[in-house]
């Protein structure tokens, strides 16, 4: 069996340790260090690429620094990254039936418009396209 060992740029950060011990780390960084929690929602980012919450808290640090450049850059990556995860958790192969069925549905529920188009994106990709536009309208302020 190979091992894995998780490393980290930065030698006072310990990735080995619990995922609830380096969000309480790094929540407490976030007032202290920033560029600390930088660090570790980084190097956490990319262990568990599907933990929302992680790139949540380091969008959160470059709003407080204002930093619009590098979270319009991690926006960009992780509306990337969880589209890609949507879509393909949403495109299995089903019978005919159940298809129609379900297409059926939506439809009637409000949940896709007549060509099967989504009317809302899932969360947490309607939170980020939001936040990406408004830091778009902030960049092209300065």
């Amino acid at each position: 069996m190979k091992i894995v060992h998780r490393k980290t740029d930065s030698p006072d950060i310990d990735l080995t340790l619990p995922v609830i011990t380096l969000m309480e780390n790094g929540k407490q960084w976030e007032k202290e260090d920033p560029s600390k929690a930088v660090k570790l929602y980084s190097g956490m980012i990319r262990l568990y690429p599907h933990k929302a919450i992680l790139y949540d808290r380091l969008l959160l640090v470059y709003r407080k620094q204002q930093d619009f450049k590098k979270e319009l850059q991690l926006l960009n990556t992780a509306i990337s990254f969880f589209q890609d995860m949507h879509d393909k958790a949403h495109h299995r192969k089903a019978s005919k039936k159940i298809t129609q069925l379900s297409n059926a549905i939506s439809k009637i529920t409000g949940l896709t418009t007549g060509k099967k188009h989504p009317v809302s994106l899932p969360q947490p990709l309607a939170k980020w396209t939001k936040r990406k536009a408004t830091v778009l309208n902030k960049i092209k302020s300065r």
